[in-house]
């Protein structure tokens, strides 16, 4: 089970770098065009900023959307040891299809939480974290029954 838990961690890793890496390339290569010109004694053009802040929210947005299709592999791990981890994303992936929004919004939600646990200097995060993680349950749940009515 333990090994089973670190490959899916691992592959699911691995995938969601995947999907981030076209646009972390592209960040990568903007950032070093700007740093050139600024060695050359050139001032840095705004424009530079301009193309860099895209290109970084298109290599952090196709990272969150794998994240949340990969969000429910633990889950279909511990509902099935003999699953595999493989097996696992893909039922996540199965899972997550067209529930990403829903899923999104939720976890939406406790940051404002997280937050509030923050002056208290970690210790809130004693009661978050069970009610955050029973909710995910919950929302797996839910998914799980939909799946069988639907």
């Amino acid at each position: 089970m333990t090994l089973g838990l670190f490959l899916a961690a691992l592959l699911m890793g691995l995938l969601v770098l995947a999907w981030m890496l076209p646009g972390l390339i592209l960040v990568i290569i903007t950032a070093l065009a700007g740093a050139t010109s600024m060695f050359k004694g050139a001032t840095p053009s705004p424009a530079i900023l301009l193309v860099l802040f895209p290109l970084a929210l298109l290599a952090i947005i196709p990272a969150i959307l794998a994240q949340l299709r990969y969000s429910m592999t633990y889950f279909a791990l511990a509902e099935d040891p003999a699953l595999g981890s493989l097996n696992a994303i893909g039922r996540s992936k199965q899972l997550m299809d067209g529930n990403k929004w829903k899923f999104f919004c939720l976890q939406c939600r406790f940051i404002g939480w997280g937050l509030l646990c923050i002056p208290t200097l970690g210790i809130g995060f004693r009661w978050l974290a069970p009610y955050y993680w029973t909710s995910i349950a919950r929302f797996y749940d839910d998914l799980l029954a939909g799946q069988q009515s639907g």
